[in-house]
């Protein structure tokens, strides 16, 4: 369940911090970005535990990389946004 609860949160936020005229394209890049990295992280920790011949020690890029990413969010913080009614009415 671990890398998985973050999932929903996470699209939300996406939809939370841009505008409705790019939230499409917005959600896009964020899914080309994750589908790329998942490509890299698979050879970065093979690469790592053929060196170190350690599997835990392999897993030390992507715990980085999770770090990372936990430290953007906070960095981001929480944005107050309107509520769903206020938006579409602005849209329109």
């Amino acid at each position: 369940m671990g890398n998985y609860a973050i999932k929903g949160p996470f699209w939300a936020l996406v939809s939370e911090r841009l505008p409705p005229t790019l939230v499409a394209v917005g959600i896009a890049a964020v899914n080309t970005i994750a589908h790329i990295g998942t490509g890299l992280m698979n050879s970065i920790m093979g690469i790592v535990k053929d060196y170190s011949g350690s599997f835990p020690i392999s897993l030390l890029p992507l715990c980085m990389l999770t770090f990372t990413g936990a430290m953007i969010a906070l960095y981001l913080g929480r944005k107050p946004t309107l509520p769903k009614a206020q938006k579409v009415q602005k849209a329109v």
